[in-house]
């Protein structure tokens, strides 16, 4: 990599409200909510494929995120979520935390697509989601804002 285009690199994750953090070679991408337009989240969470998926079966199966959020006070998270096969059968929850910090799960309905927000505050972690469905196999997949 070129030393001049790292400067570029930093100046738009700072205008995705995003921040890298360099481990060694590698750089990991955190989500930080801002006061700017929702237009900068919809592109950060574009360009980062922030999100995961699972398996819906007759049992919870859990999904973890690519990336982890940074919070700040009174933090809100906005999931969404589809099914690969259209199915209304699906359960899913999604993870955020409550007044006290505790990790928290948060239904998000039963249906074949959806999105939920849920509470996150003051914290950094990697977002969660956890599915179910009793009727048929399915799989879901999730992105985080």
């Amino acid at each position: 990599m070129a030393m001049n285009s790292r400067p570029r690199v930093i100046r738009m994750a700072h205008r995705l409200s995003a921040k890298a953090i360099a481990f060694g070679a590698a750089a990991v991408f955190v989500t930080v909510p801002s006061a700017s337009a929702a237009s900068d989240a919809d592109a950060f969470a574009v360009l980062s494929g922030c999100g995961g998926n699972m398996p819906a079966q007759a049992w919870w199966s859990t999904g973890q995120a690519n990336c982890s959020h940074w919070g700040t006070p009174g933090a809100r998270v906005t999931y969404s979520w589809h099914s690969l096969k259209g199915d209304g059968y699906n359960a899913v929850q999604v993870r955020g935390f409550d007044g006290k910090g505790r990790s928290t799960w948060y239904g998000c309905g039963w249906a074949a697509s959806g999105k939920c927000t849920v509470s996150w505050g003051n914290y950094i972690a990697t977002p969660k989601a956890r599915a179910m469905n009793k009727v048929h196999a399915d799989h879901i997949y999730f992105s985080v804002r």
